[in-house]
């Protein structure tokens, strides 16, 4: 009689053959899913993760916009906003036929503004103020 594993993910008892190996951590020797499972989840991982028409079309211009910084046909400013040296580029649309050289130069807190989101390093400030506590003794 063959070796059986039951399969975490469908529950079914399978013949050790069934599974993959999987040689670190694993008792077994084998993945906890079945081969099929296993095809199955990365399928869908794969679907899920596709780029639509706009993903690739804001990745062609941003890719644009860095290869003309490199170049040195762009160049970088200061922050519109505040004078920061230390920039992101930011395009207002990606639908215009110049996109990759129509930005706009923001420091990280302002870019994070202009879509609606703080920048992770300021979100610090939205934690309360560190306050002294004062313990009395144990009797």
């Amino acid at each position: 009689m063959d070796p059986r594993k039951r399969c975490s993910s469908c529950q079914q008892d399978l013949p050790l053959a069934a599974f993959d190996r999987r040689r670190h951590y694993v008792r077994s020797g084998v993945r906890a899913a079945c081969r099929t499972c296993t095809r199955a989840k990365a399928k869908a991982k794969r679907e899920q993760q596709k780029s639509t028409t706009a993903d690739r079309t804001r990745d062609a211009v941003r890719a644009r916009t860095r290869a003309a910084v490199a170049r040195g046909v762009l160049v970088a400013t200061p922050c519109v906003v505040c004078g920061d040296p230390h920039v992101e580029a930011h395009h207002p649309d990606y639908d215009r036929d110049d996109a990759w050289a129509h930005v706009e130069w923001l420091c990280r807190l302002h870019h994070a503004a202009r879509h609606g989101r703080r920048a992770w390093v300021h979100q610090l400030d939205l934690l309360p103020t560190t306050t002294t506590t004062t313990t009395t003794p144990r009797p």
